[in-house]
């Protein structure tokens, strides 16, 4: 038996998240299966994502959705539930792969439907708080009108990409002196 469940998370999730956020409610959704005999209560899990098989194994994982996976397997195991997890290739012509990445684009694409996770991964939180503090820096630096040489150097705190040619400047230390070279980069 095959059912499309479609859940929208928040826009600063993970792919990660959602693929374990669909582990999470496919799990869920087997208790309403509990009129099936034991012999009946078997179920593989097929995922492409094999970060998510690695943190469910890992038991110093104690992520969110991890937990959840975890939770809900002991769950079904009390009710005599057999929960087979397996990996499947990406992009390797897997029908049931092949649609829940279109259900996972259709779900992404549209903008209806109740946000069912929002929880953000604290490395995403981390990640914007530097990047609000290196522009507040920058603004900084290019108001300032102190540090014309250094500002010569490193004009940006952040280098998008290292040129062939660079300018380089070396300041001896107890001189004034300044010296000029450019270097080509290999």
């Amino acid at each position: 038996m095959t059912l499309q469940l479609t859940y929208k998370l928040a826009e600063k999730c993970s792919n990660n998240q959602a693929e374990q956020l669909a582990i999470v409610k496919a799990l869920e959704k087997l208790q309403d299966f509990r009129h099936l005999k034991e012999r009946q209560r078997y179920a593989a899990i097929h995922t492409d994502s094999k970060i998510t098989l690695d943190a469910t194994a890992n038991p110093r994982n104690h992520q969110n959705l991890v937990e959840q996976i975890r939770e809900g397997v002991r769950r079904l195991e009390k009710d005599n539930w057999t929960i087979h997890f397996t990996g499947v290739k990406t992009h390797n012509d897997n029908f049931g792969n092949k649609l829940a990445d279109q259900l996972a684009k259709k779900a992404a694409n549209s903008g209806e439907g109740e946000t069912a996770y929002s929880k953000i991964l604290k490395s995403v939180v981390i990640k914007e708080i530097q990047d609000e503090g290196e522009l507040e820096w920058q603004k900084e630096w290019n108001a300032s009108t102190k540090g014309e040489i250094t500002k010569k150097i490193l004009p940006s705190y952040r280098r998008p990409e290292i040129k062939k040619i660079t300018n380089e400047y070396k300041i001896f230390k107890g001189s004034n002196r300044a010296r000029h070279t450019e270097s080509i980069l290999p």
